[in-house]
């Protein structure tokens, strides 16, 4: 006969409570390294972007970076672009001279606060993007890149590309570019602008979609492959282009709640052990 020996059930309720209170830490460390909840647009600045520059809430201050050599910089728009708020867009040129380009990156906040934070399952990065027109070598787009900065997503308007639609690198396609797999034709949204939403379903997994202006969200690519390393800043770019861009209304939503949801309901358990104890 073998004997076993049954933990009482305040023992028991101990060890499930302890349990549960690992766990609970571990998600509410990674919940602590989500990104915040972030919103920022351009009728909270009255000038050009500038190295530290900050507005709205959620994002760490702003890195403004210029390469090649001709008439590149960035202003404040105020001729009520169709992604404008309050009249206002955060406008970008890039043009003469060797390659001009130029970069404006924002890091993400943790949800605690201070610097990074990492985009999460479940959270949305948004953004409102138009263009005047990029040339047959010029590119104008976002990417969403680890702190190092790595790229792990692009969109973009690619005038050197060769063809007449948004192109996109991501995972797949051994990381090269390729064009939007739903026409995004340039000749529908030069001139009238769109928001971007890309949202992180895994770490090496995500969701796009675009909405135009004045119109209905168009679903472009759904499990998406990424190269899987940590999202915790977005960059965006103008380089080489023959018109003017612009850019406004960025944002993330919203935190990832089952994070949240399974810390609390860890420590619920790890009280209630606790209370059978006393």
């Amino acid at each position: 006969m073998v004997l076993q020996v049954l933990p009482h059930r305040r023992s028991l309720a101990i060890l499930v409570g302890l349990n549960a209170g690992v766990v609970a830490a571990g998600c509410f460390a990674q919940s602590t390294s989500a990104a915040m909840i972030a919103s920022d647009n351009a009728a909270n600045y009255t000038g050009a972007i500038s190295t530290g520059s900050t507005g709205g809430t959620g994002f760490e201050a702003w890195t403004v970076t210029t390469s090649g050599s001709g008439s590149m910089g960035n202003y404040l728009d105020a001729s009520s672009k169709g992604i404008a708020t309050n009249t206002k867009s955060w406008g970008t040129y890039a043009n003469t001279g060797t390659n001009p380009r130029i970069d404006l990156t924002r890091p993400f906040e943790t949800s605690a606060g201070g610097s990074g934070g990492t985009l999460r399952a479940g959270q949305t990065f948004s953004v409102a993007m138009e263009s005047d027109g990029v040339g047959n070598s010029g590119a104008l787009g976002f990417s969403l890149q680890s702190s190092s900065p790595i790229n792990q997503f692009t969109f973009e308007f690619d005038g050197a590309a060769g063809y007449n639609n948004m192109s996109i690198i991501d995972g797949s396609n051994s990381g090269k570019e390729y064009q939007s797999p739903v026409a995004l034709p340039f000749t529908s949204y030069i001139g009238k602008g769109m928001t971007v939403n890309f949202t992180l379903v895994t770490s090496s997994t995500y969701d796009l979609s675009v909405t135009p202006v004045g119109g209905s969200p168009v679903t472009v690519i759904t499990n998406g492959t990424l190269p899987g390393g940590a999202i915790n800043q977005a960059d965006l770019f103008d380089q080489n282009t023959n018109g003017n861009g612009y850019f406004n209304s960025i944002s993330i939503v919203p935190e990832p709640a089952s994070l949240g949801l399974m810390a609390i309901g860890g420590l619920a358990l790890l009280l209630v052990g606790r209370r059978k104890t006393a």
